[in-house]
């Protein structure tokens, strides 16, 4: 949601009451479930490779849906959509 944004692009994402973070594959299943909170969500980018190289692990939780741990602040972008 747009109301939490400032404290995850400060402290991260972390799974808090669930098991593990879920992260999307796909921008509109991200912006799907996003909008169970926010009617205009926010869409946040995490760099995969930035995110593996510091040693954190990702899970295979389906075939559209990833999960990890934790993720860090420093591997978070806010997603702004390239023209074609």
């Amino acid at each position: 949601s747009r109301k939490i944004t400032p404290v995850i692009l400060k402290d991260g994402i972390k799974s808090m009451d669930r098991q593990y973070v879920h992260l999307s594959q796909v921008v509109q299943e991200a912006i799907r479930v996003g909008k169970r909170k926010d009617g205009e969500p926010v869409i946040l980018q995490i760099d995969a490779e930035k995110t593996f190289h510091k040693g954190i692990t990702f899970y295979e939780g389906n075939d559209r849906i990833w999960l990890s741990d934790y993720i860090p602040p420093d591997v978070i972008s806010i997603y702004k959509k390239l023209k074609t």
